[in-house]
């Protein structure tokens, strides 16, 4: 009956797998059992009903067709990477020996670039500077991390050439 009023307003598809009521099922891999038939675990890749093998195949050829991501980030002599570990905007900061400021609102610095700006969650941001040597400043480069915004409690580590700044 169910079936014939929500078919009225889409389309149902017809059921492709039993699943054996609550007190037929076997528990799932890690032990428990589902009264609803709904959870991942304990329905759709519990070994001991038919949907886990079709389920299983499914899930390996989605992973063996994923592409890997290109590369985001350029390399040179001297890079800094910063990510965080939630939501929320966190900017890299890099002073260069002349007095450049690289961030996210001026990109290019006389030796460096900001080349990935994230403004949502997790970063990257990186800075790099080139292998020409015409514009490799010898001096000190500071590098700095902001809490932009939404990342309060945050962890933040450089990947060079600083530990981590807690927010």
């Amino acid at each position: 009956m169910i079936a014939e009023v929500l078919n009225a307003f889409g389309y149902v598809p017809p059921v492709t797998d039993y699943i054996p009521g609550y007190g037929e099922r076997p528990p799932g891999l890690n032990g428990l059992t589902d009264w609803l038939g709904h959870k991942f675990v304990e329905i759709y890749i519990n070994p001991y009903l038919s949907t886990a093998a079709r389920i299983r195949n499914d899930m390996d050829n989605a992973l063996v067709s994923l592409i890997s991501p290109s590369k985001q980030v350029s390399y040179g002599v001297f890079a800094a990477t910063l990510t965080w570990d939630g939501v929320g905007d966190v900017d890299l900061h890099v002073y260069e020996p002349n007095g450049a400021h690289v961030y996210y609102n001026s990109g290019t610095g006389y030796s460096g670039y900001l080349d990935k700006d994230n403004s949502k969650a997790y970063g990257p941001e990186h800075y790099y500077i080139s292998c020409d040597a015409a514009k490799i400043q010898t001096g000190v480069y500071s590098v700095k991390a902001a809490n932009y915004g939404r990342a309060e409690g945050r962890t933040a580590p450089f990947r060079s050439p600083l530990s981590a700044t807690a927010f």
